[in-house]
């Protein structure tokens, strides 16, 4: 529904989904109709809706994967001849004025610092410092936003 909201009517969408996404128990502002834009095919993880926080003017482009739980410990306590009951399960921390571009995925624990982009096809673990930019598999700092936007000053508009 809201891929299809998203398509026909945009200005309804922007103010639509981020109310949706606090409904769900997702940490977002439900007012913040004006600057986020969050793709309706990004994957949230549905287990713990909760852990997920989400900043003011973000954008989230598609097939993101947003991830809060690790299932590995399962399997790993097996391979030993162990047992285990528990799902590791970490917040996710996206910051204010963030990019995430498509195909990223963010994994349990990460934390995306105020004013960073993510590069597409990016996989993010760990605490991404604000005002960065990042890219690649594990993502790796790039460069300063200062410095992306001093070197494609011709696109600013004084």
């Amino acid at each position: 529904m809201f891929w299809v909201l998203d398509k026909v009517d945009k200005k309804h969408y922007l103010k639509l989904y981020p109310k949706y996404l606090h409904w769900l128990g997702i940490n977002i502002d439900p007012n913040d109709t004006e600057g986020t834009w969050i793709s309706p095919t990004v994957f949230l993880d549905s287990s713990r809706y909760e852990f997920v926080e989400i900043g003011k003017k973000v954008t989230i482009s598609f097939d993101v994967t947003i991830l809060v739980h690790d299932y590995s410990i399962v399997h790993a306590a097996r391979t030993i001849g162990r047992k285990t009951s528990s799902i590791i399960y970490k917040n996710v921390k996206i910051g204010n004025n963030v990019f995430v571009d498509a195909k990223t995925t963010i994994l349990p624990g990460s934390v995306i610092g105020d004013n960073c982009i993510v590069g597409g096809g990016s996989v993010v673990k760990g605490v991404l410092e604000p005002n960065s930019i990042y890219a690649g598999n594990p993502c790796r700092k790039i460069a300063s936003v200062e410095d992306f936007a001093n070197r494609h000053s011709d696109f600013l508009i004084p």
